[in-house]
């Protein structure tokens, strides 16, 4: 992941780790992949077609266009690829089945 530096902050001491701890409390940062991983299960839509960019309260100092992207994309691929989620996207457009 660009700009990703660890696994664990309090283990190898770097800030920009995925986990923030050994409990399961995600780095600075990587809100932005949980938000985007309700997004797609609510709305039944890939994060990746959001088309205005979102202005987030507090920026991470490592976050870029790039990282971004590979959230939106993991998050959707996520949601749409678990049998629990409730949402398929068997065209892969980006937009659920039940919205089609």
């Amino acid at each position: 992941l660009p700009g990703v530096q660890g696994l664990y902050k309090v283990i190898g001491g770097k800030e920009n780790s995925i986990w923030a701890d050994q409990r399961g409390h995600l780095g600075p940062g990587f809100a932005r992949l949980e938000g985007y991983v309700f997004y797609a299960t609510l709305y039944g839509k890939s994060p990746e077609l959001i088309s205005t960019p979102i202005k987030f309260k507090k920026p991470s100092s490592f976050q870029s266009d790039e990282l971004d992207g590979v959230f939106r994309e993991i998050a959707w691929k996520a949601v749409a690829e678990h049998p629990f989620s409730g949402v398929t996207d068997k065209n892969g457009n980006g937009i659920g089945d039940h919205q089609e």
